[in-house]
Formats: C-alpha cells, sequence, structure tokens
C-alpha cells in the first residue's frame, strides 16, 4: 500500500500541478476519509506517520475498525469504511498524521475546514515506561551470539486511553512540519460522530496539514486520551470576516468529492483517485475484498460519464499471473453490467509503463479517456 500511496501522490502532482480546481481556490486533501485496509499502527494511504522519528519506540495511528478489535474500539465509521485512531500517552508522547498538500495554502487566505471526530468509550493498549503492576509479568528467550539463550522478563501494564484530549491543526513546508498551529478543537467528549468546524488563517503559502493529538493543558501532565478522525472536508476559501456562527453555518458537504458532487472531468479523475487506495489482488489473483468494493464504485461514476473510457492494465510476475488478473476485472465488469465500449482490460506492454497515469501501483495501471 505503501507503494501504492506514494505513486498515487506523484500522479496528482503530474497530472493536475496547481491548477487543480484553481477556480474555486479549494483545496482537496489526498483520503479525507481516512480510508485503508484496518490495522494496528499503520496509517491510511495518503497519511504519514510522524511519530515515526519523534518517538521511534512508540507504536503509530491505527486504521480502525478491525474484525477482532484488540484495543475495544466498537465505533462504527462516519463516512465510507474506515477511520483513524490517534492517542495520547502519559510518558509524553503523541500521535499525529501529515500529508503534502496537492496546491499550498495561500498567506492570509482564509479556510474553513471540517473534520468529523469521536472519543471511543474504550482504547486499551500497553503504556511504555508506565508504573507497572510487577504481577503482570511475562518471559521471553531469545538466542544471542556464541549461541548461548538470554532469558528475560518483560513487565507490561494495559491501559484505557480514555482521557479527554484535543486535536491540533499544524501547516509546514513539508510532511510533519509544524510551522503555524492554525486550529485547536475543545477537549473531545463526545462518543457519537461530531462535526468539528475549524477557520483557518495561514501567515504563508504552507505546503503540508498535520493533524495531531494532544493533551488539552499543555502545563498538566500528559493524560492517557484517544480521539477517532473521520470524513474531514476540503480546505474551502472564505470570507475572513465571516464570524464563527457564520462559519459553523456553511454547508462544507457540497464541497465533499461525492458521486453526486462528480459533475466534471476532472471531478471524476479526483473521485476515481480518492476511491483507489485499496485497489489490489491477492495470492489467487483475485480481487481482496475492499478492492471489490472500491472498482464497483469506480466505475459507477464512469457509467456518468458515457463519453470517457476506462483504461485498466495489469502487470504481474508472470504472463499467468496477467492473465488471471485480466480474468478477474473482465469477470467484474460483467457483474457490474458495464458497458464494454466504456472499458479495455489487457495486460500492460513494457513501453507502456512510462506513459502518464491516473493511478499506478499494486501491478495496476488506471486512467480515464475520451471515447
Amino acid at each position: 500500500m505503501k507503494n501504492l500511496t506514494l505513486t498515487f501522490i506523484i500522479s496528482l502532482f503530474s497530472i493536475f500541478g496547481n491548477s487543480l480546481l484553481a477556480q474555486k481556490g479549494l483545496i482537496y486533501l489526498i483520503n479525507p476519509s481516512f480510508e485503508g485496509i484496518p490495522q494496528l499502527s499503520v496509517s491510511p494511504a495518503g497519511w504519514n506517520d510522524c511519530g515515526t522519528e519523534l518517538f521511534p519506540k512508540e507504536t503509530g495511528p491505527d486504521t480502525h475498525p478491525l474484525a477482532s478489535e484488540p484495543f475495544g474500539v466498537n465505533q462504527k465509521s462516519a463516512h465510507k469504511t474506515t477511520y483513524l485512531g490517534l492517542v495520547v500517552r502519559g510518558n509524553g508522547s503523541w500521535e499525529s498524521i501529515s500529508q503534502q498538500l496537492v496546491q499550498p495554502m495561500k498567506a492570509n487566505q482564509c479556510y474553513a475546514f471540517r473534520i468529523k471526530i469521536a472519543q471511543s468509550e474504550n482504547y486499551k493498549s500497553a503504556l511504555l515506561g508506565a508504573k507497572i503492576d510487577k504481577s503482570k509479568t511475562k518471559r521471553s528467550t531469545r538466542k544471542i551470539p556464541g549461541g548461548k539463550i538470554s532469558t528475560r522478563t518483560m513487565a507490561y501494564e494495559e491501559i484505557n486511553f480514555t482521557d479527554p484530549i484535543i486535536l491540533r491543526i499544524w501547516g509546514g513546508d513539508r510532511g510533519c512540519d509544524k510551522k503555524q498551529l492554525l486550529a485547536i478543537s475543545p477537549l473531545i467528549k463526545n462518543k457519537e460522530w461530531a462535526d468539528y468546524i475549524f477557520k483557518i488563517q495561514p501567515d504563508a503559502n504552507y505546503q503540508s496539514l498535520t493533524l495531531e493529538a494532544f493533551d488539552g493543558d499543555e502545563i498538566v501532565r500528559f493524560p492517557n486520551g484517544n480521539i477517532l478522525l473521520d470524513d474531514a472536508s476540503p480546505l474551502v476559501p472564505i470570507n475572513c470576516n465571516l464570524s464563527e456562527i457564520e462559519i459553523k453555518k456553511l454547508d462544507l458537504g457540497t464541497f465533499d468529492i461525492t458521486l453526486a458532487n462528480t459533475k466534471t472531468i476532472e471531478d471524476l479523475e479526483w473521485f476515481v483517485l480518492h476511491n483507489s487506495f485499496r485497489l489490489g489482488f491477492n495470492i489467487k489473483n483475485k480481487f481482496t475484498e475492499w478492492a471489490e468494493k472500491d472498482f464497483r464504485v469506480i466505475l459507477a461514476a464512469i457509467k456518468k460519464f458515457r463519453n470517457q473510457k476506462l483504461i485498466f492494465l495489469v502487470d504481474g510476475s508472470t504472463k499467468r499471473i496477467k492473465k488471471q488478473r485480466v480474468k478477474t476485472i473482465i469477470n467484474k465488469l460483467i457483474l457490474e453490467e458495464f458497458p464494454n465500449s466504456q472499458c479495455e482490460v489487457r495486460m500492460i506492454k513494457k513501453k507502456e509503463k512510462s506513459e502518464k497515469w491516473l493511478i499506478r501501483g499494486n501491478d495496476i495501471f488506471l486512467k480515464i479517456v475520451p471515447k
């Protein structure tokens, strides 16, 4: 998934550049709904874990919900399939994610930004450096040079991360860069999803956006808390004179990338991009469960544009694998009753790999062209 994310971001810059939706001044985020394969310590596609350098001994943010949830998080997603979990720890560490913006925020331009936030009733995990109940220990053995066996006793403590914490939003020049604190949420105590709308006014042309879980009172010790994030809006330009009440009345949902809002070719390309993070094949060269769902949504969007055609080429380590993957896609097209005239599916040729593609990764090459 990391390779797919990287090539996806490169595709955005090469195809759209800084002119993307310039007529509206909107800044769309990459994967604003935090879609991905539910996993512990793995951020959704398009988002980078900022804790890798800050706290290398700590685990990273989690993509929820998991089928078998070890932390006790049972929240349903607010939008689409998955959402993000961030924590602040009593040992002084915290979690944050970031992404490079497709086009920069403009200095002194005000933006409205909405994101859904909730606090999970349960978020049980071990805490590094906590005061440990010595009755909670386990023994581990490992081989060391010379063939000797080393045995050590490790202590652990499970803590429920349920203290109220806040979300901080930063602007910077690169991923995880924190040049300006753009917005701070109140303490998050609501257990159901709620819209939080912020007024953002950067003092420079910032290229990155960072979302950070943090202590609500920096003077007091760090709590053990969690926040869940889902369904972020684009950064929508607004008049700086708008009051907080007026901003909260704005319907930012009209700017979301949805099937209903997909009306132009540019909208279509963005919609396909935002629903392509999980496209991929399993070991049997079939679509994964997540890829099937996303592919179905992509086809629904293409159907709206009868004058456009989806080019879907596949790669693989052997010709047999490539043929199996082509067959997988064709079978899905038949199942969805997708018009033959709107899709081309085949194995990719070596010389075609250097062409410009909307999506390229996980042995998938995809673009939309006029019929």
